[in-house]
């Protein structure tokens, strides 16, 4: 059987709620030639707007660009409006960016999620793309792995221009700020500012974060909440290739260096090996870490060089190099407060995988499950956390030694049984730690994966 063919995806937003998938199909086909109906086989799927504005956003993956939308071919920065007929006349917005926040998939209850997850794409990179396995099937683990493993989080991806051909004039400290703009616009509310935040970064992203908690630590409570809330609702960041002491750039000035006039230049000088920008962040960073949840993925494989081809595009298809040295990636903290994971992956692969039996997947979806314990954990008195703790017991089969769910629910409640008059976690806290539900002090397995 041959493989299926990587698909491309467009994100359309402006979605009316009731909107279904169907719906959109018959709309789509509608701006479709007679010789494009005949094969347009896409595959939607359908998300809440993380923007508060009462829509929905859509991800649209098809083999073959339609041709009304060439226009995103040609030039894959910009947006598109088409005006439909979907439940009146409506302006659907396309784009294949996905600049701004997106959220990934729906939650799989009607209950405040438990935490969100947001993720930051590198330099040149793609909000979506980057994420995306190198098979022609093209999982992107954000959404098609995280759906099932993490449901009960809101995961995002966060998208910006940083492309090294164009002609942006931005600085480090000006992408944090366009960052933590878009933040105040889906964490608004009371409850979003309260809960519990995990920020993953992959190289460039990754100094966009640090720079994020420094940045939020500055914020004062009074005058701004939402962005001084951030500092205390960061409970954990996962850093994947991330140069906090910078980056071989030569390929990267190579690449610029054909037009003198590029202003991107001085944003690559901040992150060379060496940048005194990066040396003063890192200082920073460390001071006001502060118990905070920290993971480095660290690449263990050699990258190729970018290189112009005969065509005059540039790829990654050069000599292998050592784009980031593992001395450059690492805090230098200790191990109980930086945890450091090799990975056999290179600057690029280390983020994308192909199946969830990726031992670097693995190994980021446990401590995932563990942040999103600590963040049941942090929740208010308000909260039923005795629930959600239960919910996430009862998502795992039972063991052996708990094979009815009357055994798994007198254990619960057996663990439960020194809670405080606010409903906080008993002191035999319950915690989902990798694929384990665990106990302290030790007691009778509720329920395990194998």
């Amino acid at each position: 059987m041959p493989n299926a063919k990587r698909t491309l995806v467009y994100r359309i937003r402006g979605l009316p709620l009731s909107c279904t998938k169907e719906q959109l199909a018959t709309t789509l086909k509608a701006l479709l030639s007679e010789q494009e109906k005949v094969t347009f086989r896409p595959k939607i799927k359908l998300v809440p707007s993380c923007y508060h504005d009462s829509s929905q956003t859509a991800f649209l993956s098809v083999e073959t660009p339609p041709i009304f939308l060439s226009q995103l071919t040609t030039d894959p920065l910009s947006d598109w409006q088409e005006e439909t007929n979907l439940e009146g006349p409506i302006d659907l917005n396309f784009d294949r960016h996905f600049h701004g926040f997106t959220q990934l998939y729906s939650p799989d209850s009607d209950e405040p999620y438990n935490a969100d997850v947001i993720a930051i794409t590198g330099l040149d990179g793609h909000a979506f793309g980057s994420w995306r396995g190198k098979s022609d099937l093209g999982c992107m683990w954000l959404q098609d792995f995280l759906e099932r493993d993490l449901s009960r989080c809101r995961t995002l991806i966060y998208g910006y221009n940083s492309k090294l051909q164009s002609r942006g004039i931005h600085t480090m400290l000006d992408y944090c700020s366009e960052f933590l703009e878009e933040l105040k616009k889906i964490r608004s509310t009371s409850e979003e500012v309260r809960r519990s935040l995990v920020l993953i970064g992959h190289s460039f992203g990754g100094l966009i974060v640090a720079q994020t908690l420094i940045k939020a630590k500055q914020y004062d409570r009074d005058i701004n909440p939402t962005l001084a809330g951030l500092y205390d609702s960061i409970i954990a960041i996962m850093f994947f290739a991330t140069p906090h002491r910078g980056l071989l750039v030569d390929d990267i000035q190579a690449l610029i260096g054909e037009d003198p006039t590029n202003p991107r230049t001085s944003l690559v000088g901040e992150i060379r090996f060496g940048s005194q920008r990066l040396i003063d962040q890192l200082n920073d960073f460390k001071n006001v870490i502060r118990g905070r949840r920290i993971v480095n993925f660290i690449e263990m494989q050699q990258t190729r060089r970018l290189q112009k081809d005969a065509s005059a595009f540039w790829s990654r298809s050069g000599d292998l190099i050592t784009v980031l040295s593992s001395d450059s990636a690492l805090l230098h903290l200790p191990d109980h407060d930086e945890i450091k994971v090799r990975a056999e992956a290179d600057h690029s692969s280390i983020v994308k995988f192909d199946t969830k039996f990726s031992p670097i997947y693995q190994s980021a979806l446990k401590y995932l499950l563990e942040y999103e314990a600590e963040a049941v954990r942090r929740k208010s008195p308000h909260t039923n956390i005795r629930k959600e703790v239960s919910n996430i017991v009862a998502e795992c089969p039972p063991s052996q030694e708990a094979t009815s769910s009357k055994t798994r629910e007198q254990q619960f409640k057996n663990s439960c049984s020194h809670t405080n008059t606010q409903n906080s976690l008993p002191e035999t806290a319950v915690e989902r730690i990798g694929m384990t539900v665990v106990h302290d002090p030790p007691a009778a397995s509720i329920c395990s994966r194998t």
